[in-house]
């Protein structure tokens, strides 16, 4: 292949172009006798945050990498895993990101404060409004059903109404349901407070993740969340110690007034501060049909078939009742029809099935489930063992707590801080589950004879494993789906925690009751009480809190202690199973174009306007990418070797977008057309990207190039 004709002027070779100015846009342009060219910087302003962008892109210049290297893509509709973007702009959030994140931090820590204060208070409520066990047990399964199976169906509302109005909704559902329950005099009035408490409550846990992704850049993400996942961390394990206080030192009612003044303020804050909103183009009427209402319900009576059974198996009914074994099965059944639906048939699937494709996405939601499982039973099962084996009332079992309280906190927090740091969450999951079932694995230790000193730092460890992977698997999965996907992929993480909530409750009953009623049974003195005792962990704790010393406690005592090993053990198991599952993991780049689903004010959001371009802006990169377009055809025409209409194979054209680079909307990079290409991998590239145009040594004015040439072809019908 010939060279380009002689009466053009050289062009410089990669190595000696220079970088192009930041403070301006690129443009491409044609040389006067028809050839391709470029022009140098197009001298127009742009904003100082876009100019920030530019000059970290700048990072990257001709000749730093080979052409065989991998091109770099768009996060934006492209496989994440796949995917790199742009070096992430400065973020700095301002006073309305700031006063919204303490509105959702705050609702967060009351509804996890309510979702486990109620447990401890439970007998108390009981013999206040003179109801039995299966009252109680109801008050306290209603909140877990109802904050779980609506989750999904709060973000698709949020998708079409806005996230600030449907928080604002679900925070005064809360407030609803608390201020019914604190005033019930009866166990039906309190069941239809905590059943309005849940439905909010579980809006607000899915509706701060979905704020938080629309406000905050996916690389520093992980900072943000630490701090919620503190949040709750601290008002899950607080709850019962908050609980017990009230219960027994002043009312159980003020269990549910303590919200009151954190909840009123939270919802002034939410429409003053949480403006994020959803496009209003059509009607109220079409944005209803836009609800995947069929998805929905098949959602909720799937996971409420599984949820139930869950919650009164070995409680009102036997596992191996009907009762409890039809739902069981009518359950996955209902999630196997659910996942055709949303396949096949949903125009606008509450579920996106195409997130189960992700490996990363798949894992997350595993060990999601296990997280919440190893959790709840911890939190459970320690505060009983402090009671039958320490006789440490309910009050002070919960403040036995603190070692976890004090560890996971900080755990959380400071890991989202590292992965931000770090552009990597893959040491924090594999660190966090090796922790987690070294923690859980020495609590075996644990006895009748444990020494104070010992079961608080044989505490300690377990916190700290759990604390990192309170934000390390939402990153993960987070990092693992495309934006258009984040709704549905958020919500579905949030519906799994509770899910794996309630089987660590039932699994755990489950283990207790059939080791403790296995030793009791081998003692001729206790074995007609084995069943009778064995139902009921709780209970038998107080009952043996309650015995003089002597042979028949020390022999209750023993039983109880080495059936609580066993659950020790099996929570072992299962965050090894954790760690296994999570050492395939993919390593995806945090560093990805930020494209929040929903915006402040219909506007860009902080993050946003620091990555990228303003409409003025957007509109020059689209006249840029229609030049390019344009400029492609008379490439395809023109001589550029030594024969007529021979195109150069230099530059191919169908692959060139492999290797532009997306500057504003202008596809140009400095080429060549002579030689074989070496430059920097491409970044945003797009199937529109078509051109590499190099920088030429004179710049003609942009009229020359629109008028002389683009007027003069089209006068000559060659476009």
């Amino acid at each position: 292949m010939s060279g380009p004709p002689s009466s053009l002027p050289p062009y410089k070779s990669t190595s000696e172009t220079k970088s192009p100015n930041p403070d301006t846009l690129l443009s491409p342009s044609l040389h006067p006798s028809g050839d391709i060219r470029a022009l140098p910087p197009w001298p127009l302003p742009i904003s100082p945050a876009r100019r920030s962008f530019v000059r970290s892109e700048q990072t990257l210049v001709a000749g730093e990498m080979s052409s065989d290297q991998s091109p770099r893509s768009s996060s934006q509709g492209l496989d994440p895993e796949k995917a790199e973007a742009p070096p992430l702009a400065v973020f700095k959030a301002d006073f309305t990101v700031y006063m919204a994140f303490t509105a959702i931090a705050v609702l967060t820590l009351m509804v996890a404060l309510d979702s486990t204060a109620l447990s401890v208070a439970l007998p108390v409520i009981a013999q206040k409004l003179k109801g039995d066990a299966l009252e109680a047990f109801w008050s306290a399964t209603a909140y877990l059903l109802t904050s779980t199976v609506f989750q999904p169906t709060t973000a698709a509302l949020s998708d079409v109404f806005g996230r600030k109005w449907v928080t604002f909704a679900s925070a005064l559902l809360f407030l609803a349901g608390i201020i019914i329950a604190g005033n019930a005099n009866d166990f039906i009035v309190l069941l239809t407070g905590r059943t309005i408490q849940g439905i909010g409550g579980g809006a607000v846990e899915v509706l701060a993740q979905l704020i938080i992704c629309d406000l905050i850049p996916l690389r520093i993400r992980g900072q943000w969340f630490g701090v919620i996942s503190a949040m709750y961390s601290v008002g899950t394990v607080s709850g019962p110690l908050l609980g017990g206080v009230f219960a027994q030192k002043v009312t159980w009612r003020w269990i549910f007034w303590i919200n009151l003044p954190f909840v009123g303020a939270s919802i002034i804050m939410t429409p003053i501060f949480i403006r994020l909103g959803a496009s209003t183009d059509t009607s109220l009427f079409q944005r209803f049909l836009r609800i995947d209402w069929i998805g929905s319900a098949l959602f909720i009576a799937a996971f409420t078939s599984l949820l139930i059974p869950l919650s009164w198996g070995g409680v009102q009914y036997p596992w191996d009742s009907w009762h409890t074994i039809v739902p069981l099965i009518m359950g996955p059944i209902g999630l196997v029809l659910l996942y055709i639906y949303e396949s096949h048939y949903a125009a606008n699937p509450i579920i996106r099935t195409n997130i189960f494709k992700s490996r990363n996405a798949v894992i997350a939601y595993v060990t999601v489930i296990i997280h919440g499982l190893v959790v709840t039973t911890i939190l459970y099962y320690l505060p009983l063992y402090y009671q039958a084996a320490k006789g440490l009332d309910p009050i002070i079992s919960a403040v036995a707590l603190f070692p976890e309280t004090f560890t996971i906190a900080p755990g959380a927090f400071v890991v989202g801080a590292l992965i931000a740091r770090f552009n990597s969450y893959r040491w924090s999951i594999w660190s966090g589950w090796a922790i987690t079932t070294v923690g859980v694995g020495v609590l075996y230790l644990l006895d009748e004879y444990t020494s104070t000193a010992k079961w608080i730092l044989l505490n300690l460890v377990v916190g700290i494993g759990i604390g990192f992977n309170y934000v390390a698997i939402g990153v993960m999965l987070q990092a693992a789906v495309p934006e258009e996907d984040m709704t549905s992929a958020i919500a579905l993480f949030t519906v799994f925690r509770p899910f794996g909530q309630a089987l660590g409750v039932a699994i755990g009953g489950v283990i207790f009751q059939n080791r403790f009623r296995a030793k009791l049974a081998a003692i001729p003195e206790f074995a007609t009480l084995a069943s009778h005792y064995a139902n009921d962990a709780s209970g038998l704790a107080q009952v043996i809190q309650a015995m003089t010393g002597g042979g028949r406690k020390d022999t209750l005592l023993k039983a109880y202690t080495d059936s609580l090993k066993m659950i020790w053990g099996v929570l072992c198991a299962f965050s090894g199973v954790a760690l296994i599952l999570s050492i395939p993991i993919k390593s995806i780049s945090l560093d990805r174009e930020f494209e929040p689903v929903q915006k402040i004010g219909n506007q860009d959001t902080p993050a946003t306007a620091a990555v990228n371009a303003s409409s003025t802006e957007k509109e020059i990169g689209k006249m840029g990418s229609d030049l390019a377009k344009r400029s492609s055809t008379v490439l395809r025409n023109s001589t550029v070797g030594s024969r007529p209409h021979q195109r150069s194979s230099a530059v191919d054209v169908r692959n060139s977008h492999r290797y532009s680079r997306e500057i504003g909307g202008f596809h140009s990079f400095p080429v060549n057309l002579t030689q074989p290409r070496v430059y920097a991998p491409a970044r945003n590239s797009r199937p529109d990207s078509l051109l590499l145009l190099p920088f030429p040594e004179e710049q003609p004015s942009l009229a020359t190039m629109i008028d002389g040439h683009f007027g003069r072809k089209m006068e000559e019908g060659r476009f």
